[in-house]
């Protein structure tokens, strides 16, 4: 049961009209059932690991709250080993053994990963880092597994923090339907960045990426271009759809994108990214490691930064391309810190030059940007190498990308700039009266006309 599928759709109305009918003490509870309900629903049996792992992390976490600091620290490293095993079995099982051509292996090759392992492992490890810290203290068990398995965001986030999402669910008093009403505006802007510009976008590029030998260079170029605009608007929408849901049950989530494909500099691209991810990350792994590595200096500054890329690529798959992925950002992200002294020095002395890059800057950005998103799309590094291969054939080669690939270009482009111009201002959509209505009835006009017969799974569910 996927986010764009009509059995969604009408699973969530039933879900907030229940919700909103509900007196407000049973409220968490009914959460925590269409949660699970949605799960058994999506995924099958493997509810059953979900919930095998919050049991897990709600009993060691009570431990803890009683134990001194030494042992609290042991129960912690102890609950984080088998809830990653449990994400590493899982998910990097089939890739391992991919190599190995033996029989009796073929079946670890066929296992499943369950839906969202991949965020509500982060989201259990970050409740009892903080409980370790001193930064939160345990919760009843209905509010853990809510949190864990809350259904508008367990395929794929956002990843929300205990201490933000727990107290919204707990102190649950009456509707404010300003909130409900932007929350149904944002869920439907969502549906129409995913299935009217990053499916039509998808179709297009497709039997580009599978055959760019066959294609004219610059058909080639476009379509790297497109897909890094498909992966915004994929992921962008998939998220606005499930901060949307979340408003139309009381709750309020962080949204995962701030204008990324205006960030003047890759560091700044991963601020705007992905933030709950690369915010977890940063809190919970690159913070920690760099305070480990300071006597190293810049040295310790560049270990840090590329092991978070690393982890960054492996969060998604253990593939090489997303290991390519990982790398190229890394040494990105290093050599800007091992150059930023001479570039200080550079612009400081050339006001001219320094007025340039302002306007030059996000635009390199982007084509760095766009080159490490080939691997990313690339299924192995040889597809990846012959679509890059194929772009360097510009000054070469001639031929124009056909009508087609121009137009999708062009819409893509529009829908891109306006998403981003709409990132920052998400909470204007709490108005009222006649505004509301026109852009929610012309959104689902354009939703009912635009839509494309094919439908295109979410980039990031698979994650």
């Amino acid at each position: 049961m996927t986010f764009n599928s009509y059995e969604f759709v009408a699973f969530t109305g039933l879900v907030v009209f229940l919700y909103h009918a509900a007196p407000p003490r049973r409220r968490l509870a009914l959460l925590l059932i269409a949660s699970y309900a949605y799960y058994v629903l999506a995924a099958g049996a493997y509810a059953l690991v979900l919930l095998a792992t919050t049991l897990l992390v709600f009993a060691v976490t009570r431990k803890m709250h009683t134990e001194d600091p030494l042992r609290r620290t042991r129960l912690a490293v102890l609950a984080i080993a088998v809830v990653l095993a449990a994400l590493v079995f899982f998910k990097y099982t089939p890739a391992l053994v991919a190599p190995f051509d033996a029989p009796w292996l073929d079946r670890w090759g066929r296992i499943a990963i369950p839906l969202g392992i991949s965020y509500y492992t982060f989201k259990l490890i970050s409740h009892v880092v903080d409980i370790n810290r001193g930064l939160a203290a345990p919760m009843p068990f209905a509010s853990l597994a809510t949190y864990a398995a809350f259904f508008p965001q367990v395929p794929s986030g956002p990843i929300h923090r205990a201490r933000d999402f727990v107290p919204q669910i707990e102190r649950i008093s009456g509707a404010s339907m300003s909130l409900v009403r932007s929350g149904v505006l944002l869920a439907a802007i969502g549906f129409v960045k995913k299935v009217v510009f990053a499916d039509r976008i998808a179709l297009a590029i497709d039997p580009i990426f599978a055959d760019p030998g066959a294609q004219a260079p610059l058909t080639v170029l476009f379509a790297s271009y497109l897909f890094a605009m498909q992966l915004y608007l994929d992921f962008s929408g998939l998220t606005d759809i499930a901060v949307g849901i979340g408003r139309t049950l009381q709750i309020r989530a962080p949204g995962n994108f701030a204008d990324p494909f205006f960030a003047p500099s890759v560091q700044e691209f991963w601020s705007r990214w992905h933030i709950t991810l690369t915010g977890w990350l940063r809190d919970y792994v690159f913070m920690p490691l760099t305070l480990a590595l300071r006597d190293w200096g810049r040295f310790g500054l560049a270990v840090a930064l590329s092991t978070n890329m690393l982890l960054i690529a492996l969060w998604h798959d253990a593939t090489l391309p997303f290991v390519a992925f990982g790398t190229l950002h890394a040494g990105y992200l290093v050599c800007g810190v091992l150059s930023r002294d001479l570039r200080r020095r550079l612009f400081a002395g050339a006001p001219r030059i320094a007025s340039i890059r302002s306007v030059l800057a996000p635009v390199v950005t982007f084509h760095l940007v766009v080159i490490a998103f080939v691997f990313f799309r690339c299924e192995t590094i040889a597809q990846a190498f012959r679509v890059l291969r194929r772009v360097g054939e510009i000054p070469a080669a001639a031929g124009a990308p056909p009508a087609v690939i121009i137009g999708v270009m062009l819409m893509g482009a529009v829908a891109t700039v306006a998403a981003h111009v709409f990132d920052r201002r998400s909470p204007a959509l709490e108005m009222a009266g006649w505004w509301y209505a026109s852009c929610l009835v012309l959104l689902l006009v354009v939703l009912y006309v635009f839509a494309p017969t094919e439908s295109v799974s979410f980039v990031y569910v698979g994650f």
